[in-house]
């Protein structure tokens, strides 16, 4: 591919996420990170700064980022498919709700993270791999990310979507304001999400708020 079309071809990159997912499966994480971030400056060089059809990496690398706890990292790439969306007038529509909850992820898990971490310890389980990104990395600005879920509630709402999906969005934004202990902000929300849920004939309000939702039990880190 590279011989027929030049080195940074855009038509290599399913090959390298291929290998990319050939060494994580064997557990070699650190020549994955090296074939997830390939692809991406492959991308990189082959389409200009907020061409469309950069996102696809740009959402994979971030999704590997997000997975192998290296939230800075893919925190800087899910603002980066968001910059790419309003660049080409899709900041506001469902296309960017992926990207949107990505952002959102990032700093609840900062805050929150999925696994304990001892008093000594420096980084959590998994692989952080190296990315060096240009783009300024930001910490702690978690009202950031409660404005991430508030754009996916109007998004949803613009959009006209089923009460179910506007429920559930808004229902993310309460769970938000919960872990985040301000009970005050999350009570209108869960009214509000009750009653809408209420005009679904095929869901049963009262029984889907009936039942205990964990938000935040991290696991325990890999004993080895």
């Amino acid at each position: 591919e590279r011989v027929s079309s030049g080195l940074v071809s855009p038509g290599q990159v399913e090959i390298v996420h291929r290998e990319a997912d050939a060494y994580r499966a064997m557990g070699d994480l650190k020549n994955a990170n090296e074939r997830e971030e390939y692809a991406y400056h492959v991308l990189k060089q082959a389409y200009a700064t907020y061409d469309h059809n950069q996102l696809p990496g740009v959402y994979r690398l971030a999704q590997w980022y997000s997975s192998t706890n290296n939230l800075y990292a893919a925190r800087a790439l899910y603002q980066r498919s968001i910059d790419i969306l309003t660049a080409n007038g899709r900041g506001g529509t469902p296309e960017a709700i992926p990207a949107l909850e990505g952002l959102a992820t990032t700093y609840k898990q900062e805050r929150f993270p999925p696994y304990y971490l001892s008093s000594t310890a420096t980084t959590g389980p998994g692989f952080t791999g190296t990315s060096q990104f240009e783009a300024p990395i930001t910490i702690g600005d978690y009202p950031r990310g409660e404005q991430a879920l508030q754009q996916i509630v109007q998004i949803h709402r613009d959009n006209g979507d089923q009460p179910v999906k506007v429920a559930e969005a808004v229902l993310d934004l309460a769970d938000w304001y919960l872990l985040f202990d301000r009970p005050r902000r999350a009570t209108p929300l869960y009214d509000f999400a009750y009653d809408l849920l209420t005009e679904v004939e095929a869901v049963d309000a009262a029984d889907y708020f009936a039942q205990p939702r964990l938000l935040h039990f991290p696991a325990p880190s890999d004993p080895r």
